[in-house]
Formats: C-alpha cells, sequence, structure tokens
C-alpha cells in the first residue's frame, strides 16, 4: 500500500509502520476496505465493485481519493521515520536538561553535606571539650579538705559524678551539710557548670551569683 501511496522513487526505509497504520485510521470505512482489497489482497477493481454493488468507476474514484488523502502532507509526515527521528530528539533533549539539573542539585546536596561535616566536626570538637570538662576531678576543683574529704567518700571523684546529683542528693552525702554543698556548687560554677550551679541556688543553696 505504501507503494501506492508514494509518487517519486525514493526508497521506503524511512517509512514508520504504526504511524501508517494511525493515518489509515483517518480514512473512511469504505475508503480503508477498497484499499484493504486492492492492495492487501490483490482484487481487481471488478471484484471490488461487485461485492459493494457499485461501478468500477466507483471503486476507481473511492481508491484514488484515499491515496489522495494519504499524500496530504499533514498525513504523510505522520507515516515518515523523520517524526520519530525527532520525538527521539526531544526526549534526548529533555533527558539532557534533567541531567544537568541532576548536577546542579548533587553540586547543591555536596555542599550542604560539606557543611554538615564541618558543623558535625565542629560539634564532635565541642562535645570532646565537654567530655574532658566533664572528667576534673575533686583535685583540680580546689575544695577544703573537708568537703572534699566527705565527697570522696561518697563515690563522687569527678565533675560529672557530682552533677548527676541535685541540692538535695548532695545533702544527703554522710556530714557534707549545706555549707559543703554550697561550697560543692560555688566550685562546680567556677569549673564551667554555671547552669547546673544556678539550678541548685535555685533550690536555696549555695551564694547567688
Amino acid at each position: 500500500m505504501v507503494f501506492g501511496i508514494r509518487e517519486d522513487n525514493e526508497d521506503y526505509n524511512d517509512i514508520y509502520i504504526n504511524g501508517v497504520l494511525d493515518t489509515l485510521d483517518t480514512l473512511t470505512e469504505r475508503e480503508m476496505f477498497v484499499l484493504e482489497q486492492r492492495n492487501r489482497f490483490c482484487r481487481t477493481l471488478k471484484n471490488v465493485s461487485e461485492e459493494l454493488h457499485v461501478s468500477i468507476t466507483t471503486v476507481r474514484y473511492i481508491e484514488n481519493k484515499a491515496l489522495r488523502k494519504l499524500r496530504q502532507p499533514a498525513r504523510f509526515r505522520r507515516m515518515r521515520m523523520k517524526l520519530i527521528v525527532e520525538q527521539r530528539d526531544k526526549v534526548i533533549c529533555e533527558r539532557d536538561k534533567y541531567k544537568e539539573e541532576c548536577e546542579r542539585l548533587r553540586g547543591l546536596l555536596n555542599a550542604y553535606i560539606g557543611k554538615a561535616t564541618d558543623a558535625m566536626d565542629g560539634l564532635q570538637t565541642s562535645i570532646s571539650e565537654t567530655d574532658s570538662t566533664f572528667d576534673i576531678t575533686l583535685e583540680e576543683m580546689d575544695l577544703s579538705d573537708r568537703t572534699y574529704n566527705w565527697l570522696k567518700r561518697a563515690g563522687l571523684n569527678t565533675a560529672f559524678d557530682i552533677l548527676k546529683k541535685d541540692s538535695e542528693g548532695l545533702l544527703k552525702v554522710r556530714n557534707l551539710q549545706r555549707r559543703g554543698v554550697a561550697e560543692t556548687i560555688d566550685k562546680m560554677d567556677d569549673a564551667g557548670f554555671k547552669q547546673w550551679a544556678n539550678d541548685r541556688r535555685l533550690e536555696g543553696f549555695g551564694d547567688k551569683k
């Protein structure tokens, strides 16, 4: 059928079969029937005319009209592989745009990850410094002998051990008494645990600063 549509001597490698089928769907039922009988089944004009109960001239007219329709530029372009190539190129173009956008987003993500990594490193350093503060021993806190001895006997050996206690907890340390609790709070303040010390002062212990 394609050979009947083309009027030139070009090859037919550029014909797109699905495009041909889609284009044929634009014909009327009678036009489709005539083209199919004439081209697919190779029937003569007389055979087709007898089946349709019309004259040979009418069958020839229907066939020529259908072919003219298929030769129209808009319809014929649908049958050519060029359309597929153009569609492919469009898809490739869109793909390249998405690829560029993905690269841009990947760059932003890497920059974000870099900043987040730097922030985590800073946080880790801060935590390490805080951990070293937690490890301050009673000996480093310059406590009076009396307060030092009673805290030591209670198993409170570092600033971290003391941080686990509130004022009432410290007051339960044997023989520490309120004066020893107040001193411990002041020394913890000096060691850098100001929030903890202020919380204990709000509970009524230590000197307000």
